[in-house]
Protein backbone atom coordinates (compact mmCIF):
# COMPACT_ATOMS: atom_id res chain seq x y z
CA UNK A 1 0.00 0.00 0.00
CA UNK A 2 2.74 2.46 0.96
CA UNK A 3 4.72 1.68 -2.20
CA UNK A 4 1.68 2.32 -4.39
CA UNK A 5 0.92 5.57 -2.52
CA UNK A 6 4.53 6.76 -2.89
CA UNK A 7 4.38 6.11 -6.65
CA UNK A 8 1.15 8.09 -6.91
CA UNK A 9 2.67 10.97 -4.95
CA UNK A 10 5.81 11.02 -7.11
CA UNK A 11 3.65 11.16 -10.26
CA UNK A 12 1.35 13.80 -8.76
CA UNK A 13 4.14 16.21 -7.86
CA UNK A 14 6.09 15.45 -11.06
CA UNK A 15 3.09 16.87 -12.94
CA UNK A 16 3.42 20.11 -10.96
CA UNK A 17 0.26 19.49 -8.96
CA UNK A 18 -0.59 20.75 -5.48
CA UNK A 19 -3.02 19.43 -2.88
CA UNK A 20 -6.26 21.30 -2.45
CA UNK A 21 -6.20 23.63 0.59
CA UNK A 22 -7.78 21.92 3.59
CA UNK A 23 -8.16 25.33 5.20
CA UNK A 24 -10.85 26.10 2.62
CA UNK A 25 -14.33 25.31 3.98
CA UNK A 26 -15.49 23.58 0.75
CA UNK A 27 -12.49 21.24 0.74
CA UNK A 28 -12.75 20.77 4.51
CA UNK A 29 -16.36 19.55 4.26
CA UNK A 30 -15.65 17.30 1.28
CA UNK A 31 -12.56 15.82 2.96
CA UNK A 32 -14.54 14.54 5.97
CA UNK A 33 -17.76 13.51 4.26
CA UNK A 34 -18.88 9.84 4.50
CA UNK A 35 -17.27 7.34 4.47
CA UNK A 36 -14.36 9.29 6.00
CA UNK A 37 -15.91 9.96 9.41
CA UNK A 38 -13.03 8.14 11.08
CA UNK A 39 -10.67 10.88 9.91
CA UNK A 40 -12.85 13.50 11.56
CA UNK A 41 -13.03 11.37 14.72
CA UNK A 42 -9.22 11.32 14.79
CA UNK A 43 -9.01 15.10 14.37
CA UNK A 44 -11.48 15.81 17.18
CA UNK A 45 -9.91 13.21 19.47
CA UNK A 46 -6.49 14.79 18.93
CA UNK A 47 -7.92 18.18 19.97
CA UNK A 48 -9.35 16.60 23.14
CA UNK A 49 -5.90 15.21 23.92
CA UNK A 50 -4.32 18.61 23.29
CA UNK A 51 -6.80 20.24 25.70
CA UNK A 52 -6.90 17.45 28.29
CA UNK A 53 -5.80 19.80 31.08
CA UNK A 54 -8.85 21.99 30.43
CA UNK A 55 -11.55 19.40 29.63
CA UNK A 56 -13.45 16.99 31.89
CA UNK A 57 -12.08 14.04 29.93
CA UNK A 58 -9.96 13.18 26.89
CA UNK A 59 -11.61 9.82 26.24
CA UNK A 60 -11.24 8.81 22.56
CA UNK A 61 -14.06 8.82 20.02
CA UNK A 62 -14.79 5.25 18.92
CA UNK A 63 -17.67 6.09 16.58
CA UNK A 64 -18.76 9.26 14.80
CA UNK A 65 -22.03 9.88 12.98
CA UNK A 66 -22.39 12.80 10.56
CA UNK A 67 -25.64 14.70 11.12
CA UNK A 68 -27.59 17.31 9.15
CA UNK A 69 -25.49 20.50 9.52
CA UNK A 70 -28.59 22.73 9.41
CA UNK A 71 -29.58 23.93 12.88
CA UNK A 72 -33.29 24.50 12.36
CA UNK A 73 -35.18 25.75 15.43
CA UNK A 74 -38.20 23.75 16.58
CA UNK A 75 -40.32 26.88 16.09
CA UNK A 76 -39.36 28.99 13.07
CA UNK A 77 -41.45 31.96 14.25
CA UNK A 78 -40.32 34.04 17.19
CA UNK A 79 -42.50 36.28 19.32
CA UNK A 80 -43.62 39.27 17.27
CA UNK A 81 -43.85 37.26 14.05
CA UNK A 82 -40.16 37.45 13.08
CA UNK A 83 -38.56 34.38 11.50
CA UNK A 84 -35.98 32.58 13.63
CA UNK A 85 -32.54 32.19 12.03
CA UNK A 86 -31.48 28.87 10.52
CA UNK A 87 -27.77 28.13 11.09
CA UNK A 88 -25.79 26.04 8.60
CA UNK A 89 -22.60 24.48 9.95
CA UNK A 90 -19.70 22.94 8.06
CA UNK A 91 -19.90 19.77 10.17
CA UNK A 92 -22.23 18.45 12.88
CA UNK A 93 -21.69 15.05 14.46
CA UNK A 94 -22.88 12.74 17.19
CA UNK A 95 -19.90 11.04 18.81
CA UNK A 96 -19.58 7.86 20.84
CA UNK A 97 -16.73 7.96 23.36
CA UNK A 98 -15.34 5.16 25.48
CA UNK A 99 -14.51 5.84 29.13
CA UNK A 100 -11.54 4.22 30.85
CA UNK A 101 -13.88 1.75 32.57
CA UNK A 102 -15.06 0.52 29.17
CA UNK A 103 -18.49 2.17 29.20
CA UNK A 104 -19.74 4.28 26.32
CA UNK A 105 -21.30 7.75 26.34
CA UNK A 106 -22.40 10.24 23.71
CA UNK A 107 -21.96 13.89 22.79
CA UNK A 108 -22.54 16.35 19.94
CA UNK A 109 -19.85 18.32 18.12
CA UNK A 110 -20.03 21.24 15.71
CA UNK A 111 -17.12 22.26 13.53
CA UNK A 112 -16.55 25.37 11.38
CA UNK A 113 -13.64 26.25 9.11
CA UNK A 114 -13.49 30.05 9.13
CA UNK A 115 -11.90 31.63 6.02
CA UNK A 116 -12.59 35.32 6.66
CA UNK A 117 -12.26 37.71 9.56
CA UNK A 118 -15.62 38.12 11.25
CA UNK A 119 -16.00 40.57 14.13
CA UNK A 120 -19.05 38.58 15.23
CA UNK A 121 -17.34 35.18 15.28
CA UNK A 122 -17.57 34.85 19.06
CA UNK A 123 -21.35 35.46 19.36
CA UNK A 124 -21.93 33.43 16.19
CA UNK A 125 -20.01 30.49 17.64
CA UNK A 126 -21.93 30.83 20.89
CA UNK A 127 -25.21 30.83 18.94
CA UNK A 128 -24.22 27.58 17.17
CA UNK A 129 -23.23 26.00 20.47
CA UNK A 130 -26.33 26.96 22.44
CA UNK A 131 -28.72 26.08 19.58
CA UNK A 132 -27.30 22.55 19.42
CA UNK A 133 -27.52 22.23 23.20
CA UNK A 134 -31.03 23.68 23.58
CA UNK A 135 -32.54 21.72 20.67
CA UNK A 136 -31.92 18.40 22.44
CA UNK A 137 -34.76 17.93 24.94
CA UNK A 138 -37.94 16.52 23.47
CA UNK A 139 -41.37 16.58 25.06
CA UNK A 140 -41.27 14.61 28.31
CA UNK A 141 -37.48 14.19 28.46
CA UNK A 142 -35.50 15.09 31.56
CA UNK A 143 -32.83 17.77 31.38
CA UNK A 144 -30.33 15.41 33.00
CA UNK A 145 -30.36 13.44 29.74
CA UNK A 146 -28.88 16.35 27.75
CA UNK A 147 -25.65 15.43 25.97
CA UNK A 148 -22.48 17.49 26.08
CA UNK A 149 -21.80 19.78 23.11
CA UNK A 150 -18.38 20.82 21.80
CA UNK A 151 -18.22 23.60 19.21
CA UNK A 152 -14.95 23.91 17.25
CA UNK A 153 -14.10 27.00 15.22
CA UNK A 154 -10.93 26.49 13.18
CA UNK A 155 -9.72 29.70 11.59
CA UNK A 156 -7.29 30.10 8.70
CA UNK A 157 -7.26 33.88 9.22
CA UNK A 158 -6.49 36.20 12.10
CA UNK A 159 -9.72 36.40 14.08
CA UNK A 160 -8.59 39.60 15.78
CA UNK A 161 -10.01 38.37 19.09
CA UNK A 162 -6.93 37.13 20.89
CA UNK A 163 -4.05 39.14 19.46
CA UNK A 164 -2.49 39.48 22.91
CA UNK A 165 -2.29 35.69 23.26
CA UNK A 166 0.10 33.29 21.55
CA UNK A 167 -1.87 30.08 22.15
CA UNK A 168 -3.26 28.64 18.93
CA UNK A 169 -5.97 26.67 20.76
CA UNK A 170 -8.20 27.67 23.66
CA UNK A 171 -11.40 26.32 25.20
CA UNK A 172 -14.25 28.26 26.84
CA UNK A 173 -17.13 27.22 29.04
CA UNK A 174 -19.46 28.72 31.65
CA UNK A 175 -17.73 29.58 34.89
CA UNK A 176 -18.73 31.02 38.25
CA UNK A 177 -17.04 34.39 38.72
CA UNK A 178 -17.26 34.09 42.51
CA UNK A 179 -15.61 30.74 43.18
CA UNK A 180 -14.16 30.02 39.69
CA UNK A 181 -16.17 26.81 39.58
CA UNK A 182 -16.94 25.01 36.32
CA UNK A 183 -20.55 23.76 36.64
CA UNK A 184 -19.77 20.94 34.18
CA UNK A 185 -22.70 21.74 31.92
CA UNK A 186 -20.98 19.85 29.14
CA UNK A 187 -20.66 22.92 26.94
CA UNK A 188 -17.33 23.90 25.39
CA UNK A 189 -16.46 26.39 22.66
CA UNK A 190 -13.00 25.75 21.21
CA UNK A 191 -11.10 28.20 18.99
CA UNK A 192 -8.16 27.02 16.88
CA UNK A 193 -6.14 29.68 15.04
CA UNK A 194 -4.00 28.02 12.38
CA UNK A 195 -1.90 31.15 11.81
CA UNK A 196 -0.53 30.78 15.33
CA UNK A 197 0.48 27.17 14.79
CA UNK A 198 4.10 27.66 13.74
CA UNK A 199 5.70 24.25 14.19
CA UNK A 200 7.93 23.00 11.40
CA UNK A 201 7.35 19.52 10.01
CA UNK A 202 10.37 18.07 11.84
CA UNK A 203 8.91 19.39 15.13
CA UNK A 204 5.63 17.47 14.86
CA UNK A 205 5.10 14.98 17.69
CA UNK A 206 1.42 14.52 18.58
CA UNK A 207 -1.53 13.70 16.38
CA UNK A 208 -2.79 17.22 17.03
CA UNK A 209 0.49 18.55 15.60
CA UNK A 210 0.16 16.42 12.46
CA UNK A 211 -3.47 17.38 11.95
CA UNK A 212 -2.97 21.11 12.47
CA UNK A 213 0.07 21.18 10.19
CA UNK A 214 -1.95 19.33 7.56
CA UNK A 215 -4.96 21.66 7.86
CA UNK A 216 -2.78 24.75 7.63
CA UNK A 217 -0.26 23.69 4.99
CA UNK A 218 -1.82 21.02 2.74
CA UNK A 219 -1.70 23.29 -0.32
CA UNK A 220 2.05 23.89 0.20
CA UNK A 221 3.08 20.34 1.16
CA UNK A 222 5.71 18.91 -1.20
CA UNK A 223 6.80 15.34 -1.95
CA UNK A 224 9.37 15.20 0.85
CA UNK A 225 6.82 16.33 3.46
CA UNK A 226 4.23 13.94 2.04
CA UNK A 227 6.62 11.04 2.56
CA UNK A 228 6.89 11.96 6.25
CA UNK A 229 3.11 11.46 6.50
CA UNK A 230 3.45 8.17 4.65
CA UNK A 231 6.07 7.00 7.17
CA UNK A 232 3.89 8.16 10.07
CA UNK A 233 1.44 5.47 9.03
CA UNK A 234 -2.04 4.81 10.32
CA UNK A 235 -4.63 7.57 10.24
CA UNK A 236 -2.22 10.25 8.95
CA UNK A 237 -1.32 8.12 5.92
CA UNK A 238 -5.05 7.70 5.26
CA UNK A 239 -5.50 11.47 5.55
CA UNK A 240 -2.71 12.01 3.02
CA UNK A 241 -4.26 9.54 0.57
CA UNK A 242 -7.67 11.17 1.05
CA UNK A 243 -6.41 14.66 0.11
CA UNK A 244 -4.57 13.12 -2.85
CA UNK A 245 -7.78 11.45 -4.07
CA UNK A 246 -9.74 14.66 -3.64
CA UNK A 247 -7.07 16.71 -5.42
CA UNK A 248 -7.25 14.34 -8.42
CA UNK A 249 -11.05 14.17 -8.51
CA UNK A 250 -11.94 16.02 -11.73
CA UNK A 251 -15.61 16.56 -10.82
CA UNK A 252 -14.73 18.05 -7.46
CA UNK A 253 -12.00 20.16 -9.08
CA UNK A 254 -14.57 21.66 -11.44
CA UNK A 255 -17.03 22.23 -8.60
CA UNK A 256 -14.29 23.84 -6.49
CA UNK A 257 -13.22 26.20 -9.29
CA UNK A 258 -16.82 27.28 -9.95
CA UNK A 259 -17.51 27.92 -6.27
CA UNK A 260 -14.25 29.85 -5.84
CA UNK A 261 -15.11 31.99 -8.88
CA UNK A 262 -18.57 32.67 -7.44
CA UNK A 263 -17.03 33.51 -4.08
CA UNK A 264 -14.53 35.95 -5.64
CA UNK A 265 -17.31 37.60 -7.63
CA UNK A 266 -19.41 37.92 -4.48
CA UNK A 267 -16.48 39.40 -2.57
CA UNK A 268 -15.90 41.85 -5.44
CA UNK A 269 -19.58 42.91 -5.41
CA UNK A 270 -19.45 43.43 -1.65
CA UNK A 271 -16.24 45.46 -1.99
CA UNK A 272 -17.69 47.65 -4.76
CA UNK A 273 -20.92 48.17 -2.80
CA UNK A 274 -18.93 49.09 0.30
CA UNK A 275 -16.74 51.54 -1.63
CA UNK A 276 -19.79 53.11 -3.28
CA UNK A 277 -21.51 53.38 0.07
CA UNK A 278 -18.43 55.00 1.61
CA UNK A 279 -18.20 57.41 -1.35
CA UNK A 280 -21.87 58.35 -0.98
CA UNK A 281 -21.39 58.76 2.75
CA UNK A 282 -18.34 60.93 2.22
CA UNK A 283 -20.18 63.08 -0.35
CA UNK A 284 -23.21 63.32 1.95
CA UNK A 285 -20.94 64.21 4.83
CA UNK A 286 -19.29 66.97 2.82
CA UNK A 287 -22.67 68.32 1.74
CA UNK A 288 -24.00 68.22 5.29
CA UNK A 289 -20.82 69.88 6.53
CA UNK A 290 -21.15 72.66 3.99
CA UNK A 291 -24.84 73.17 4.87
CA UNK A 292 -23.99 73.33 8.59
CA UNK A 293 -21.32 75.98 7.84
CA UNK A 294 -23.89 78.03 5.93
CA UNK A 295 -26.39 77.71 8.80
CA UNK A 296 -23.74 78.93 11.22
CA UNK A 297 -23.10 81.96 9.01
CA UNK A 298 -26.84 82.57 8.69
CA UNK A 299 -27.31 82.57 12.48
CA UNK A 300 -24.58 85.17 12.87
CA UNK A 301 -26.04 87.37 10.15
CA UNK A 302 -29.57 87.15 11.57
CA UNK A 303 -28.26 87.92 15.05
CA UNK A 304 -26.63 91.09 13.65
CA UNK A 305 -29.97 92.16 12.17
CA UNK A 306 -29.62 91.28 8.49
CA UNK A 307 -32.95 90.84 6.68
CA UNK A 308 -34.04 87.28 6.00
CA UNK A 309 -34.12 87.66 2.18
CA UNK A 310 -30.58 89.04 2.28
CA UNK A 311 -29.41 86.07 4.36
CA UNK A 312 -31.01 83.74 1.76
CA UNK A 313 -29.05 85.46 -1.01
CA UNK A 314 -25.81 85.40 1.00
CA UNK A 315 -25.86 81.79 2.23
CA UNK A 316 -27.84 79.99 -0.45
CA UNK A 317 -30.14 78.43 2.15
CA UNK A 318 -33.87 78.38 1.36
CA UNK A 319 -36.46 80.78 2.79
CA UNK A 320 -38.08 78.14 5.02
CA UNK A 321 -34.82 77.22 6.74
CA UNK A 322 -33.86 80.89 7.26
CA UNK A 323 -37.31 81.57 8.74
CA UNK A 324 -36.88 78.68 11.18
CA UNK A 325 -33.44 79.95 12.24
CA UNK A 326 -34.81 83.48 12.72
CA UNK A 327 -37.70 82.17 14.82
CA UNK A 328 -35.34 80.16 16.98
CA UNK A 329 -33.06 83.19 17.53
CA UNK A 330 -36.08 85.36 18.37
CA UNK A 331 -37.33 82.75 20.86
CA UNK A 332 -33.96 82.61 22.62
CA UNK A 333 -33.68 86.40 22.74
CA UNK A 334 -37.14 86.83 24.30
CA UNK A 335 -36.38 84.53 27.27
Amino acid sequence: MKKRLVMRLEDFFARGKSFLPLSNDLVFKAFFRPPYEHLLASLISSMYEELKAHLPTNDPIVKLENLNPELIPECLVKHGGELAKVFILDVKTKNTRQAKDGTYYYEYANMEMQNYRDKNIYPRGLAYLTRTFSDQPKQGEDYEELLSVYSFIISSVNLGLFEDQENYIRAYTFMSYVIHHDPELGIRMIFIELLKFNKKIHELKTYADYWLYFLKNAFFVNLQESLIYVEKGGIMTEALERILDLSEDQKFQEYYKIRMKQQREQEKRVKVAREEGEARGEARGKAEGKAETQRRIARKLLTKGMKQHEVVQTTGLNKTEIAKLAARISSISSR
